[in-house]
């Protein structure tokens, strides 16, 4: 009975290590998101919840919690957690599907442009043309104008 304690103890801090592990990185990728998505202050909301679990941490004494409460505590934090990663995921998607829109809208623009500068460039051509009749020499005042600038 002694080892199946130690080997249930052991699983248990196996996954508090993973835990704070995975915390460090929420931590990490949060700061970035901060330094990296200032404009969107919906995106920093994410801070809360993990203050939210320190103070609830804090406030009760981890190291009297029996094997019990401290599994229900750990199911608690890991649906906590599935809850967040769920929310950055979405928030994630909606970041990629607009700019996937933004990148459409500037294709379809850039499309634009250019049938509007090969629409420029050939009413240019024929401008030219009329200019130039068969290849001919300008007309002398045109030849004049020409010369003065």
């Amino acid at each position: 009975m002694g080892e199946r304690k130690e080997y249930c103890l052991g699983k248990i801090l196996e996954r508090y290590r993973r835990q704070v592990e995975e915390e460090i990185a929420v931590r990490r990728s949060s700061e970035l998101e901060k330094t990296h998505h200032a404009d969107c202050p919906g995106l920093q909301m994410g801070a809360r919840p993990l203050e939210m679990i320190q103070r609830y941490l804090e406030e009760q004494n981890i190291q009297e919690k029996t094997l019990i409460e401290l599994n229900h505590l750990e199911i608690e934090l890991d649906v906590m957690l599935r809850q967040t990663r769920f929310r950055k995921t979405q928030l994630m998607i909606e970041a990629i599907k607009a700019h996937y829109e933004e990148e459409k809208q500037l294709r379809e623009e850039k499309t634009l442009m250019e049938e509007e500068l090969v629409a420029m460039m050939s009413e240019n051509h024929v401008l030219r043309l009329e200019l130039e009749p068969n290849n001919a020499r300008a007309p002398p005042l045109h030849e004049t104008l020409l010369n003065l600038f």
